[in-house]
């Protein structure tokens, strides 16, 4: 049966590693802004007050969102902009250490503003100015020159940092950048550096994985990083060594695949795999005990002196501090590791099925097949890689995950990175499964269609247990694609236990979820008519029709009723739960749902197929006598 269902889009970008680290805020109390405001400070004469108001808005951006939003609504964003370029070098660095906050946590209203006040020409002349210093370096004392460079590189790491904070929220900060060739050179060139600081280095490469990601502005696509000397220095970085960690190499891999793919990707995924294979395999799980016990020492020690976990001069041990570069590479990694198994060819699982006429009198049956015209490449990017993914997605043991539950929220941020690998690496299984079909990864994989789902099902039941909200969406998705692929007549063992499950799930707070659950019924259904489990699956299907309050969720269980009960076999249960009767009901009521919601046009639009779906459907329906 025709269907209209909206396209299912894997998230990208959860909550980020920034290899830089949080600006360091000063502790409460240290800064009194009450005397002066602190737009006044930002202009004094005294270079000490200039500082402390950048560092008093540091702070206060991130205490709460009133004190945000006064910040945003008073305008102080020109003023540090204009402090860019103080006479004062600790003001500079203040001031791009401000900026950079509030892009971070000030939402697309704050980057807007920062964008609109020329930040990017004012880097652009700082870059220059550095560029003259250190041209003018020979003539200065060692001593000097050590300090010099020393906050270089600490403006520097902020300046990419603001520049990758502003580049992943604001499409004109990416058209800016593009257009400015001078920072592209400078860009590369730290990035290959190894005199550089890793923490320099990574802020760059990340900076560089967001702002070539899709990115076909011209000034990118025939500037410097384009060049075949650009491309065979990124190459030159793709093996870890130890001046190039594995981070490094892992962003070269990355910059390489988002710059080159569109133009070669036989040869950029042949060139980025190893590297991605060999990221994968390092296992920095292993490692997230230890990790744990360093955080508890420096959480014990926050506790002892008495200060609040907020405010804490908290230092980052060097273990946590490796670790998170660590896991950070393997979620780069994933992350472009699933980008390379994304099909070109608009035959996802979806498909455009709005576009579908459909003929009442021949319903159409849903397309279970995998995306066709895979390529070898991919293939090879499978078999190296998948395997390790399939690792990736489980749950560290109860111990470890008990012992993150015992440390203090101020520092459960620094282990965000375990959900977030293990949500890039069920995102590669599932392009996986897209791409090539269950039975296709069984045979890379080495083990059954059946295998996976009872691990995924029980990855969901962890998920669920834990409240990893994120985790249960994402493997739920993963075991629609699954299902999906299956197609008719190769049922799964589903248990009572399981089917109970996914009932009370369909009742789930989160949309998502609910929606993916409709999509489950459906797919779980698609087997030989068994009369007990599919009189179960009708009376969900209706239950989510005359109750969820999402128009979304309902098209998705519309979608399901249509895949299910289109046959004549199935008419039984269609009689007995009076399905008919419910769905007439239900097309009356849709128009003034659809008129009268808050939603997309896109959504709008969604749903108006799925009520002209839905009038077909019952017609269709009459046609059988029913």
């Amino acid at each position: 049966m025709g269907k209209a269902k909206k396209q299912r889009a894997i998230e990208r970008r959860n909550k980020r590693f920034d290899p830089a680290g949080q600006v360091e805020l000063p502790k409460e109390g240290q800064i009194d802004m009450s005397s002066v405001p602190i737009l006044q400070k930002l202009e004094s004469v005294s270079a000490e007050e200039r500082e402390a108001a950048c560092s008093s808005v540091s702070q206060l951006c991130m205490d709460d969102q009133a004190s945000l939003e006064a910040l945003i609504s008073a305008r102080c964003i020109p003023l540090l902009v204009q402090r860019l370029f103080d006479a004062d070098r600790p003001v500079r660095i203040a001031a791009f250490g401000a900026l950079r906050n509030l892009s971070l946590v000030g939402g697309p209203e704050a980057c807007d503003q920062i964008v609109r006040s020329d930040v990017m020409n004012s880097v652009v002349l700082l870059f220059q100015k550095m560029r003259e210093e250190e041209q003018n370096q020979s003539a200065q004392s060692t001593e000097q020159s050590t300090i010099l460079q020393k906050e270089r590189v600490g403006i520097l790491t902020q300046v990419f940092a603001l520049l990758w904070n502003l580049c992943e929220s604001n499409e004109e900060a990416t058209e800016k950048f593009s257009r400015q060739s001078d920072i592209h050179g400078l860009t590369i060139e730290i990035l290959s550096k190894t005199s550089y600081p890793v923490s320099l280095r990574s802020t760059v490469g990340q900076f560089l994985v967001v702002v070539t990601d899709k990115n076909q502005h011209e000034g990118l696509r025939k500037g410097i990083l384009v060049q075949p000397s650009t491309s065979e220095l990124l190459k030159s970085m793709l093996v870890p060594s130890e001046a190039n960690p594995p981070i490094i190499s892992t962003l070269s891999a990355c910059i390489l695949f988002n710059l080159w793919f569109d133009v070669d990707p036989e040869a950029t995924v042949a060139a980025v795999i190893p590297t991605i294979s060999h990221i994968l395999r390092l296992s920095p799980m292993t490692e997230l005990p230890a990790v744990i016990e360093a955080l508890k020492t420096e959480q014990s020690k926050i506790v002892e002196m008495g200060e609040h976990p907020v405010f804490a001069n908290f230092e980052e041990p060097e273990l946590v501090s490796q670790w998170k570069l660590l896991a950070s590479s393997q979620q780069l990694a994933l992350e472009t590791l699933t980008n390379a198994l994304v099909t070109n060819d608009d035959a996802s699982e979806d498909g455009d099925e709005d576009d579908i006429e459909m003929d009442p009198t021949e319903p159409e049956t849903a397309d279970v097949s995998p995306a066709t015209a895979v390529k070898p490449f991919q293939v090879s990017a499978i078999t190296a890689c998948l395997p390790i993914a399939l690792n990736l997605t489980a749950y560290p043991s109860d111990p470890v995950i008990a012992s993150v539950a015992a440390l203090q929220p101020s520092l459960l941020s620094h282990l965000t990175l375990v959900e977030t690998v293990q949500l890039r690496a069920i995102a590669a299984v599932t392009n996986a499964i897209t791409l090539i079909g269950a039975a296709g990864l069984a045979q890379q994989t080495g083990v059954t269609v059946q295998q996976i789902w009872t691990g995924f099902w029980g990855l969901s039941l962890r998920a669920r247990a834990l409240q990893h909200l994120k985790v249960l969406e994402a493997t739920l998705s993963l075991l629609w694609t699954l299902l999906r692929s299956i197609g008719q007549g190769a049922a799964l063992e589903i248990d009572e236990a399981s089917f109970q499950m996914l009932c009370e799930l369909a009742v789930s707070s989160q949309e998502d979820i609910r929606s993916t659950c409709a999509g489950l019924f459906g797919v779980l259904a698609a087997r030989p008519y068994n009369p007990p489990f599919h009189h179960k699956v009708g009376e969900a299907l209706i239950w989510i029709i005359a109750n969820d309050s999402s128009l979304g969720v309902v098209c998705e269980a519309l979608n399901s009723i249509f895949d299910v009960f289109a046959e004549p076999e199935y008419n039984t249960p269609y009689t007995q739960l009076a399905m008919g009767e419910k769905l007439r009901l239900l097309a009356q009521a849709l128009p003034q749902r659809i008129k009268s919601g808050k939603m997309s046009r896109e959504d709008r639009d969604h749903a108006k197929d799925a009520l002209n779906n839905l009038k077909r459907f019952i017609t269709y329906k009459k046609q059988q006598g029913v």
